[in-house]
């Protein structure tokens, strides 16, 4: 999984300096599907580290403060890098300010760019809302449900693109029309756990992962 990260990080990396700079894509990795590893990645760990707890009384926003804390130093240090250089070229403004307080709150700007100082913090927002659906709804799913789920997402996708819609771009409405892929994503990693654990790849389907839709209450 950490490999897979690095790949996945080297990918996106190399994109950026290659479009800033005007090169030729040196990688073959689609820097876009290397996003969606993040999030299959992504929807993996917290099914791993979390669902049982999530379960079990850790209420839902003392999740979101375990993952606010998680991601909060690289986007602070990100951003403030970002709002250093962009006062030192353009002076200090309101605009900048506010856009500033958003970022480290994990919101978007409401303008031509959602995330003026640090544009891939995007991708952090929308973790955090895939965060907040697992822990409100999705670790009480079962795997059926969730299956489910991930078709309609899939879906919802499929048809955004097809639109035209799900495109990327720095504004807040071409981010929020990700949602759907992204979503689908982390969903996809939370099943992959739930289906085979900590196995390795080829290996037997873990048996120890539990369906949520199996459990019953003490009342029940």
């Amino acid at each position: 999984m950490d490999a897979l990260r690095g790949i996945a990080a080297l990918a996106v990396a190399v994109h950026h300096l290659a479009s800033i700079y005007h090169l030729p894509p040196p990688l073959p990795l689609n820097p876009f599907i290397a996003v969606d590893v993040f999030f299959i990645l992504s929807g993996f760990v917290m099914a791993r580290t979390y669902e049982d707890r999530l379960r079990n009384g850790l209420a839902t926003l003392a999740f979101i403060k375990l993952r606010y804390r998680r991601l909060f130093l690289p986007l602070a240090v990100g951003s403030t890098i970002g709002f250093g250089l962009a006062v030192a070229i353009y002076g200090p403004t309101v605009q900048l300010v506010a856009a500033y307080v958003l970022i480290l709150s994990f919101l978007p700007a409401i303008g031509p760019s959602a995330f003026l100082l640090n544009v891939p913090a995007w991708s952090l927002f929308v973790e955090i809302i895939c965060n907040s659906l697992h822990g409100a709804i999705f670790a009480r799913m079962s795997n059926a449900r969730l299956l489910a789920l991930i078709g309609a997402c899939g879906l919802l996708f499929a048809a955004c693109f097809a639109t035209g819609v799900s495109l990327w771009g720095p504004g807040v409405t071409s981010i929020l029309s990700l949602i759907p892929r992204e979503l689908t994503c982390y969903l996809v990693g939370i099943w992959m756990f739930r289906r085979y654990g900590d196995a390795p790849l080829g290996g037997n389907p873990a048996s120890m992962v539990t369906d949520p839709g199996t459990i019953r209450s003490p009342m029940s």
